[in-house]
């Protein structure tokens, strides 16, 4: 087993597990079917699916993990899976702005109707205080996009169905894409 200590644990897990419970909870509201399928792109240590089994709804959302570390990846192609919902969460913040459009111009190919799920940090001053507090201050050396950068590109492509504020450090939207 891996003893790794990831973002889950300590103080910033209960930041992270309150923006998952948050992700369940958009799910649930918005679903009228018995049971759907959710893919969780840049799972990374699958704790969305982790969250979903622990709470007992694995009966009605299966979540399958898709992640570039084939390790914690269910599949090896994303393109492939049919799924009602694609969560992104804190993930759009590590692709080119080219990177980000092809994708988005993919799902929306592939998934029309699916409805996405992004996480994305408000990188704001309070993010920063976090950051400096629990001495996190490489937290955001990988980004290439800003939270308004990923958003311009979204929405070129889908329109905003609900938006949830989390601790003031994150905001995740449902979007579904445009007709």
């Amino acid at each position: 087993m891996n003893n790794r200590v990831t973002s889950y644990d300590g103080i910033a897990g209960f930041y992270f597990r309150k923006i998952i419970e948050e992700i369940i909870v958009i799910i649930k509201k918005n679903t009228t079917e018995k049971s759907i399928t959710v893919l969780d792109f840049g799972c990374g240590r699958n704790f969305l699916k982790k969250l979903v089994i622990s709470n007992k709804l694995n009966k009605k959302i299966k979540v399958i993990g898709y992640d570039i570390n084939q390790n914690f990846s269910d599949i090896s192609c994303w393109k492939s899976i049919k799924f009602d919902y694609f969560v992104a969460n804190h993930v759009f913040y590590l692709f080119t702005q080219n990177e980000l459009n092809n994708l988005i111009k993919k799902l929306q190919s592939l998934r029309p109707r699916s409805k996405i799920i992004f996480g994305c940090s408000n990188q704001n001053f309070l993010n920063k205080i976090g950051m400096k507090i629990l001495s996190k201050m490489n937290a955001h050396e990988h980004t290439k996009l800003s939270k308004k950068e990923q958003l311009d590109i979204i929405l070129q492509y889908s329109r905003i169905l609900m938006k949830v504020n989390v601790l003031f450090l994150t905001e995740i939207y449902l979007l579904e894409f445009k007709k």
